[in-house]
């Protein structure tokens, strides 16, 4: 029982960490569409690229799932682990003062993890 329990405990933090993800992604290609300068953000940084089927089955799941409901989203087998970035991505989205009207800088911030890989 207990077991079963904390199964459906981490089903719902998964669903409520990629509705999250999904969200930021959201809010990070619309600012980024509506910037008049774009220099020093790569579009390919504020696309929700997926998750890996393999190793983030529960988070590639739930995405799915997600995405079902929603035709703005799609879940991508992204075949490379990708929950730590967007979680590196999601502190540095909570980090701004107006997480849904980000600037030019914030996304700068936001993304720059991904401008060293």
């Amino acid at each position: 029982m207990a077991r079963s329990k904390q199964k459906e405990q981490k089903k719902i933090y998964v669903y409520d960490l990629v509705q999250e993800i999904l969200n930021m992604f959201q809010v990070l290609r619309q600012c980024y569409e509506s910037l008049p300068d774009k220099s020093g953000i790569k579009l390919e940084f504020v696309l929700f690229d997926g998750f890996d089927g393999h190793s983030e089955g529960d988070y590639f799941e739930a995405a799915q799932s997600i995405a079902c409901g929603d035709p703005a989203v799609r879940a991508y087998d992204s075949h490379m682990p990708r929950l730590n970035s967007y979680q590196t991505l999601m502190q540095r989205w909570r980090d701004s003062k107006d997480m849904q009207n980000l600037t030019h800088a914030d996304l700068v911030r936001i993304t720059a993890p991904l401008n060293s890989d």
